[in-house]
Formats: structure tokens, C-alpha cells, sequence
């Protein structure tokens, strides 16, 4: 342990005489696609806003187009900023026509896409876009619906890293829900009135992105809280958003050396040198006296016997409704959670979707080894996982989306935090498996 310490703070020395390696960026931008937008925007500013956003990246970055209505769609995967792809997305999908405005849904799936399909050591960031409250045709849904934007799914995305940065577009907009899911995740906000301004609130966001990454080692700083009004002009915000990335490139250059003739390296000094290669001298010794300890440890074959694993605790883990067909927002899942047309004598449906494309006892959700798995019971309809259809069993991952016929349900685990193998919780126990098949079969531990 201390020579792989000892070796670590000695990488970290030498990498340190190379300079700081730009981060890359992986940006999911989330566009409101419901018919206020029409009446708000009719020029179709915010379109060209984010094309030039997308411009403005460079060629390590990484971007995807979601637009959303009374549904969330990925138009446009994770990739590079091609300026012609993200036209041709934008001209294709965003038609101002839809009917709702389900935001929660669309930051769900921007944070899923980011977990699933964003490069290991990326800055993820979520660059989201509306201009009315959260509608999902149930007002009464639409309160559970902000309470879990607000708090489950900001914090899973703080959880993985993921910074929102949010426009509240025109004065109907719910900025406190953005504020709110922004703070969350160290991220800022902008409150827009006018669609000529969009342009500008994307470069000042852009400016607050730019202002963290300058400072990658430094304390999270409050998110910023935008100026009361929005500048009188675009010409005068697009100025003061000038000033604010302009600066970041202006640094005081770092302790430098003089040479003998009085002028200044960037090689690196020669002290800096001395502690790294004192360093690696002491990682080399730590690392002789570990392996000779080891060896000492070795020979001795009555050591002490490795403590059993103890078996896995059950996390708090719910399936969100996203669409309303079971009359709940989220249902809390037990070991063994069956999804069904309707209750019997015989089984306990804890998850139920009064719809005749669901089948009596259509799926179940179960906690084996660790692991939540979903199972099908061979129905005629099926059950889907993110697109994919589930023929016997499939472990879940938090962000899974589980499709029956038309009704969504998304699965997550709160305080859910990944692993070398992101796909399950532990090792799956053949012992545990369920058989549907046996008459003898009764559900339990279902809550």
C-alpha cells in the first residue's frame, strides 16, 4: 500500500513539471420543443443560439442534441461538434409543436446518456433550455414530477459529476425549479426575456463552464446568480459576455526561472526537479521494504484467514412513472416487485397498469445477489429495457428504462455510486433464481 502510494505522489510530481492537460467536455443540450416556444420565439433564435454554441467547441469536445415536449428525445447522440449534423437535427425536430412540457423526463435522459455513453475523465454538463413550468397534462403528477427534478435527479447528477447549466426563457418560466436543480450541481443560470438575448445567455453560460475549467483544483464556488434584468440590447450583452471569456485567457504566467541570461524558461526549475526525483527514490525504497515484509508474511502458513464477504444489503432502489399509467409517480421496491394488469387471489401486483396490452402478471423486479434484476414472464407483448427487449431476465442499472407497450418506468437507487462493473451490484447466486413456472409459487417480500 504505501509503495503504490509512495510511486502515485511521484507520477503525480512528474506530471506536474508537464502542465495541466486541457479536460475535454462531453455536453448534452436539452431544447424545450412545446408550442409556447412558437409564440415566444417565431424568428427561431434559439436554433441558431445553439448552433453557434456548438460552434464554439473545440475539436475534443463532444456533443448531443435532446429535445423535449410531452416526451424526451436524443436526436442527436454524443459526438463532435458538426456544425451541419446539429443544423440538420435542429431543422428536423424542433417544430415548436408539442403539446406538454415534461423537463424532468428530458433531464433524466440527458443524465442517463451522460452516464452510459460520456468518456471516463470529460467534464459532463447538461445546457438545458425552456420557457414554461413543468406540465404533464396532471397537475397533481406535475408537483411529484418537480419534487423529483428538484431532488432525485439533481442529485444523481451530482452524484456523477454532472453540471446544470439551465435558461429560464421569458417570465413564464419556473426559475426556481432551475435555480434549484443548478445550485444542486454547482452549475449557474440565466433568465432570458426576449428571444434576441438567447444567443448572449448561451456565451455567458458558456463563460461560467469556462471559468470552472480554468480552475480544476480549486473549491466548487456558489453558482452564479444572475443580474435581475436582462441587458437592454444584444449588442450590449454580447460585450459583456465578451469580457467574461476573454478573461479566463488572460493568466499571470506561473513561477518561472530565470536563465543566466535574465531571461525567463518554461522549462521546469530545478528544485521541482530535486522533489521529484527524491520522490521516486523513497517510492523505490517503501517498495524493497513492502516486498521484503511480504515475503517474511509468506513464509509463515498459519496467517490470518481472509473475513467472509457479508452479504449484500438491499438498497433503497423505486421505479419513477413517467408517463402516468399506474396512477404513482414512484413505487419503492421490495426483494420481489411484480408489474400487472391487476391483482389476484394468487398474486400480489405491487405496480399496477390497468391496460389490456399488459399482461396479468407481466414483469417483476427482484433483488438477488446484489443486483436487482428484471425478469419477463414470457409475455406476449414483452418487456423492454432501454429499446431492447428482455427474453428471461436482465440486471438493472440506475437510469434503466423499462417499457410495457407504451408505459415507461424508470429505475434508480438513491445513493447509487458506480463500480469497475456498472451493470450490477454483485455477483448473480443461481441458487436464488426465480422459477414463474412452479404452481407452488407465492410472491413475497413485496411491499
Amino acid at each position: 500500500m504505501f509503495a503504490r502510494l509512495a510511486l502515485a505522489l511521484s507520477c503525480c510530481a512528474l506530471l506536474a513539471l508537464a502542465g495541466p492537460a486541457r479536460a475535454q467536455e462531453d455536453i448534452v443540450i436539452v431544447l424545450d420543443n412545446s408550442g409556447s416556444m412558437r409564440r415566444n420565439d417565431p424568428n427561431d433564435l434559439a436554433p441558431v443560439a445553439v448552433e453557434r454554441f456548438v460552434a464554439r467547441r473545440g475539436d475534443d469536445a463532444r456533443v448531443a442534441l435532446l429535445v423535449f415536449d410531452e416526451t424526451a428525445r436524443l436526436v442527436t447522440p454524443l459526438g463532435p461538434p458538426d456544425e451541419a449534423r446539429f443544423a440538420e437535427a435542429l431543422d428536423a425536430h424542433v417544430s415548436y409543436r408539442g403539446r406538454l412540457t415534461n423537463l424532468p423526463a428530458a433531464i433524466e435522459r440527458a443524465v442517463y446518456h451522460l452516464r452510459t455513453g460520456g468518456r471516463e475523465g470529460a467534464r459532463p454538463a447538461i445546457v438545458f433550455l425552456t420557457d414554461g413550468r413543468v406540465d404533464s397534462g396532471d397537475p397533481d403528477r406535475d408537483e411529484e414530477l418537480e419534487d423529483w427534478l428538484a431532488e432525485g435527479l439533481a442529485e444523481s447528477a451530482a452524484d456523477a459529476g454532472i453540471r446544470l447549466y439551465g435558461i429560464a426563457f421569458t417570465e413564464d418560466a419556473d426559475f426556481r425549479i432551475i435555480e434549484s436543480v443548478t445550485r444542486r450541481t454547482s452549475g449557474s443560470y440565466e433568465r432570458v426575456l426576449r428571444a434576441e438575448d438567447l444567443e448572449a445567455a448561451f456565451e455567458r453560460l458558456d463563460a461560467a463552464r469556462q471559468d470552472v475549467a480554468a480552475a480544476p483544483e480549486a473549491d466548487v464556488a456558489a453558482p452564479q446568480v444572475p443580474a435581475s434584468q436582462v441587458p437592454a440590447s444584444q449588442e450590449a450583452a454580447s460585450q459583456e459576455a465578451a469580457s467574461r471569456v476573454a478573461a479566463p485567457e488572460v493568466e499571470a504566467p506561473a513561477a518561472s526561472t530565470p536563465t543566466d541570461e535574465g531571461e525567463e524558461t518554461g522549462e521546469a526549475p530545478v528544485w521541482a526537479l530535486a522533489a521529484a526525483l527524491g520522490l521516486l527514490a523513497f517510492a523505490v525504497v517503501v517498495f524493497v521494504v513492502v516486498r521484503l515484509r511480504r515475503r517474511s508474511a509468506s513464509a509463515d502458513p498459519a496467517g490470518p484467514t481472509r473475513p467472509k464477504a457479508p452479504a449484500p444489503v438491499m438498497p433503497k432502489a423505486y421505479l419513477m412513472d413517467t408517463t402516468g399509467a399506474s396512477g404513482a409517480v414512484r413505487h419503492d421496491l421490495g426483494e420481489l416487485t411484480v408489474i400487472g394488469r391487476k391483482p389476484s387471489e394468487r398474486d400480489v401486483v405491487s405496480v399496477v397498469i390497468d391496460h389490456d396490452t399488459v399482461s396479468r402478471r407481466h414483469a417483476s423486479v427482484r433483488f438477488r445477489g446484489g443486483t436487482f434484476w428484471l425478469i419477463d414472464h414470457q409475455t406476449r407483448n414483452g418487456t423492454f429495457v432501454n429499446g431492447e427487449r428482455v427474453r428471461d431476465e436482465r440486471p438493472l442499472v440506475p437510469g434503466d428504462v423499462i417499457a410495457i407497450d407504451k408505459h415507461q418506468l424508470v429505475f434508480d437507487v438513491e445513493d447509487w455510486t458506480s463500480d469497475e462493473d456498472a451493470t450490477r451490484y454483485g455477483e448473480d447466486d443461481e441458487r436464488t433464481r426465480l422459477s414463474f413456472d412452479s404452481p407452488s409459487f407465492t410472491p413475497s417480500g413485496v411491499r
